[in-house]
C-alpha cells in the first residue's frame, strides 16, 4: 500500500494450497510470544503482522499483513493494519469463492524478538 509519498507502508500476501499450515504456524511461533491459551488454530495480530486464514477449494488459504519499522519512512500501527488486513482478507477471499474465513481478533499480541 503506498502513500502519497510513494513509500511503502504496508505488504500483503495471499497463499493457497496444502501446504501453508505448517509455513504459518513456524511464522507465528518464531515471531510472537503467544499466550498459553492461544488456539492452535488462531489467527494473530502481532505489533508487525497479521493473519487471516480460509478454505478455498477444500484447501487453506492464508493472508498476511505486515508493517515493519525500518523498511519504510513510517510503520503502520497494529490497530491500523488490523482493519486493512481485514478487507483484504474479506475481499480475497470473496474472489476466490473461499469459505470459513477466521479473522486475527483485536488483542495485539506482543512480538517474539
Amino acid at each position: 500500500m503506498d502513500g502519497t509519498s510513494g513509500a511503502e507502508y504496508a505488504e500483503f500476501s495471499g497463499w493457497y494450497g496444502d501446504w501453508p499450515d505448517t509455513s504459518f504456524d513456524r511464522l507465528i511461533g518464531a515471531n510472537v510470544r503467544l499466550p498459553r491459551d492461544f488456539p492452535d488454530d488462531g489467527q494473530v495480530m502481532s505489533e508487525d503482522f497479521g493473519t487471516a486464514a480460509a478454505r478455498c477449494d477444500g484447501e487453506s488459504a492464508h493472508y498476511e499483513a505486515s508493517s515493519y519499522p525500518g523498511r519504510a519512512d513510517r510503520r503502520l500501527a497494529a490497530r491500523e493494519l488490523r482493519p486493512l488486513l481485514v478487507a483484504f482478507a474479506r475481499d480475497q477471499a470473496g474472489r476466490r469463492g473461499c469459505s470459513h474465513l477466521a479473522l486475527p481478533g483485536q488483542r495485539i499480541l506482543p512480538n517474539g524478538r
